[in-house]
């Protein structure tokens, strides 16, 4: 199974999920590091046989009609922690306007996404090679969380 990172989330994730159902992670699976761009690549070609991933590239997987969702991380956990960020102190105090207004940009960034009606504008900007380099309708499935789940159903995961 494929994981973005050794000490990422979706790797502990993993390994808390698989200890659930009365596997040993580390002997009963084989996970390993794979970049979440090339997941898509190496469940196509047999080198995983699942991934878990941050978005979109599972859903990409099933867009591209070689997987499905099996289950979502808040599934696993409900409001795990993610992605954060971060900074060094000296960032913030030697350049205190530019870390403000970085800082005020991701503000208002996720108070614009919160609103479900700017979504699919989102998805339209964010689709494009020089950022995701993902189709549309992929992203627009992750944001929405209206999504082909890849074994015939549509999901409505609005907080996905």
């Amino acid at each position: 199974f494929g994981v973005p990172f050794e000490y990422s989330m979706h790797n502990f994730l993993l390994r808390y999920y698989v200890a659930e159902f009365g596997l040993d992670p580390d002997v009963d699976i084989q996970i390993r590091v794979v970049p979440p761009p090339e997941m898509v690549a190496n469940l196509r070609a047999g080198n995983l046989d699942g991934y878990l991933s941050p978005d979109p590239f599972n859903q990409r997987a099933v867009y591209e009609g070689i997987g499905f969702i099996h289950i979502l991380t808040k599934e696993i956990w409900e409001g795990h922690p993610c992605c954060a960020f971060a900074a060094p102190l000296s960032f913030a105090t030697e350049l205190p306007n530019t870390y403000g207004a970085l800082l005020k940009s991701i503000i208002d960034a996720t108070q614009y996404a919160s609103n479900p009606d700017n979504r699919k504008e989102i998805s339209s900007a964010i689709a494009p090679t020089n950022y995701l380099n993902q189709p549309v309708a992929v992203i627009e499935q992750v944001l929405t969380g209206t999504y082909a789940d890849g074994l015939g159903a549509v999901q409505r995961v609005p907080d996905r």
